[in-house]
C-alpha cells in the first residue's frame, strides 16, 4: 500500500513496491542412450544455462544440444534463457555401413582426420593447410566439399612417408562432393607422392591455379 507522510505542510507519498522472488529452474541433459550425461544445472529463471562439456560415445559424433528429442531446434547457450524446468537433448551422428565398410562420422568443419580409419563427413570442410593422410583411410564425402583456402597449397597430400592410402567415396544424396585446391599459381587439389589414391566417388573441381592441377602424381 502507498504511505502518505506530511512534512512541513507538504504531503509526500511513498510507493511500496514488492519485487518478485527469484525462482530457480532445473536444466537436465538427456544423452539419449549414448555417453554420460552432464550434471543438471540450477539456473535462476530468465538467465542462461552454461554449456557443459560435450559427451563422448565411441563410434558416434556429438552434434549439440536441442530443445526436443527429435533434435529439430538447437539450444543456443549464448542467447536462450531458462524460464521453466528444461530438458535438453543430445544429437548424435551414428556410424553408417556402406558396401561392407563402416564409416564413423567426422563432424569438424575445419580439419580432417589425423589417424587412419573409415570416416564420413557431416559438414563441408574448409582447410587452411593441406590435409596429410595417415595410413589407410577410407573417406566418404557424403555430398560435402573439401576446400583449401590457403593460396598455393594442396587440399590433400598423400605420401608414402605416412604409409598413406586414400580411398575416396561419396555416398551422399544429391550433388557430388567436391575437392578444391587453394588456387594461386600452383595449388593442387590432391597431391600424391609415391602413394595410392583410389577415387570411387566425388569430384575434383574448381581448381584454377595457373600452374597447379586437380590431381598431381609425383
Amino acid at each position: 500500500a502507498d504511505i502518505a507522510v506530511s512534512a512541513s505542510g507538504q504531503e509526500l507519498t511513498y510507493k511500496y513496491v514488492q519485487f518478485p522472488t527469484a525462482v530457480d529452474r532445473t536444466v537436465t541433459f538427456d544423452v539419449q542412450g549414448h555417453g554420460m550425461a552432464p550434471a543438471s544445472q540450477t539456473v535462476t529463471s530468465g538467465r542462461k544455462a552454461t554449456e557443459p562439456e560435450a559427451p563422448i560415445a565411441e563410434g558416434y559424433a556429438f552434434g549439440g544440444w536441442y530443445k526436443e528429442a527429435g533434435c529439430t531446434n538447437a539450444w543456443e547457450f549464448d542467447n536462450d534463457t531458462v524460464t521453466a524446468d528444461t530438458t535438453l537433448y543430445a544429437k548424435w551422428y551414428e556410424p553408417q555401413t556402406k558396401d561392407g565398410v563402416t564409416f564413423t562420422p567426422w563432424i569438424s568443419a575445419t580439419s580432417l582426420p589425423t589417424e587412419a580409419g573409415n570416416y564420413y563427413l557431416v559438414n563441408d570442410v574448409t582447410l587452411n593447410k593441406a590435409w596429410k593422410v595417415q595410413g589407410t583411410t577410407n573417406l566418404d564425402l557424403n555430398g560435402h566439399s573439401i576446400r583449401q583456402t590457403a593460396s598455393n597449397d594442396n587440399a590433400i597430400f598423400i605420401s608414402s612417408s605416412n604409409k598413406a592410402i586414400l580411398n575416396l567415396y561419396d555416398y551422399g544424396e544429391g550433388d557430388a562432393g567436391t575437392i578444391t585446391s587453394g588456387g594461386g599459381d600452383n595449388g593442387i587439389a590432391v597431391y600424391m607422392y609415391d602413394s595410392t589414391f583410389n577415387m570411387y566417388g566425388g569430384a575434383i573441381s574448381g581448381n584454377e591455379a595457373s600452374d597447379g592441377a586437380g590431381l598431381y602424381n609425383y
